[in-house]
């Protein structure tokens, strides 16, 4: 292989990692959000005393975070 060659495919493959660095960081930024509306919601429903409403949505908001931190793990370690 020439050194053009060489530097092409490097930044082919940067550009690749790049492209899923981002993905990650959307993908947990998006996991995040959900996670403080889901937070404004539990808020709201304790105010209304509301409570088995609100742990509801107060458990299925931490499992969805814990999801998201889950799949950032999984994005960070797969190679491709």
């Amino acid at each position: 292989m020439r050194n053009e060659e060489i530097e092409k495919r490097a930044r082919e493959i940067w550009e690749i990692f790049l492209f899923f660095r981002m993905v990650k960081v959307l993908v947990f930024l998006a996991f995040l959000i959900i996670t403080l509306i889901g937070i404004a919601a539990v808020l709201v429903l304790l105010h209304h005393h509301l409570f088995a409403a609100g742990y509801i949505v107060a458990s299925a908001t931490f499992f969805t975070f814990l999801f998201g931190i889950f799949l950032v793990g999984i994005l960070s370690k797969r190679k491709f």
